[in-house]
């Protein structure tokens, strides 16, 4: 029996930790490593949200077995990447986030890049036009509620890694570069996410003050990632008379 309202930690700490630690000192993928398919999720900003984007792939654990009778896979966190406004009610510029995923792209030659439909049109025409592979995902309950089941289960299975140095970087307002510290901040919201009751339901939502657009991130893509049916289609057959008899 909850009350009218209350919270838990969406995560437990030691099985954050687990998923943030894997001490090999892997760092951020700037190119494709192997023969993988890569999958990219952007989370669109709203006025003072982050801007943010992950890009993952899975590797199959031979010698598992699931309950569709196949190997497990794991999934793996190649890239993360956010863009904090400058300042407040000063959205994020949609043309630099476009630019840096096309990049990403041409780079990765991702199998699929999903998007938080919310105020993403120009966006998504803008990356179709350069040959990206997108698709409109609607955050609402139902879609939220499965995506963190499944990174729920990764995360109890010990299934997902994520790397450990950070390679981001970004300019302040004086124009200088300084380091993203994209891993940490990862972790940080991580560890404030919240399950939050209303009654016998909950929602999931970040710890007031703190951002959970890189947790939305990392359960969208490899949700998708687990989950993806895309088959390149074969050239269709064709009748040919040749005018015999």
């Amino acid at each position: 029996e909850f009350g009218a309202s209350s919270s838990d930690p969406m995560f437990m700490s030691e099985d954050i930790d687990r998923m943030f630690k894997s001490q090999n000192m892997v760092k951020r993928k700037e190119m494709p490593d192997g023969l993988f398919e890569y999958f990219c999720h952007i989370d669109p900003a709203r006025t003072s949200d982050y801007y943010a984007i992950v890009i993952a792939h899975t590797e199959t654990m031979y010698g598992t077995i699931g309950p569709d009778h196949t190997p497990l896979k794991r999934v793996v966190i190649d890239h993360i990447h956010f863009w904090n406004p400058l300042t407040r009610n000063q959205p994020v510029k949609e043309k630099e986030v476009e630019d840096y995923v096309i990049d990403l792209h041409r780079r990765f030659r991702f199998k699929q890049v999903s998007i938080d439909h919310w105020n993403s049109q120009s966006s998504v025409i803008k990356l179709q036009s350069f040959g990206v592979p997108i698709i409109e995902r609607q955050f609402n309950k139902e879609y939220k509620e499965k995506i963190y089941t499944e990174l729920a289960q990764l995360i109890r299975d010990d299934r997902i890694d994520v790397y450990d140095l950070s390679g981001g970087s970004y300019a302040d307002m004086t124009n200088t570069l300084q380091s993203l510290n994209e891993v940490q901040e990862a972790k940080i919201q991580f560890l404030f996410l919240q399950k939050k009751w209303k009654g016998k339901r909950y929602y999931i939502e970040a710890l007031s003050g703190y951002k959970d657009d890189i947790c939305d991130c990392v359960a969208a893509v490899s949700y998708e990632c687990l989950t993806s049916k895309i088959v390149a289609r074969l050239p269709r057959s064709k009748m040919v008379n040749l005018n015999r008899r």
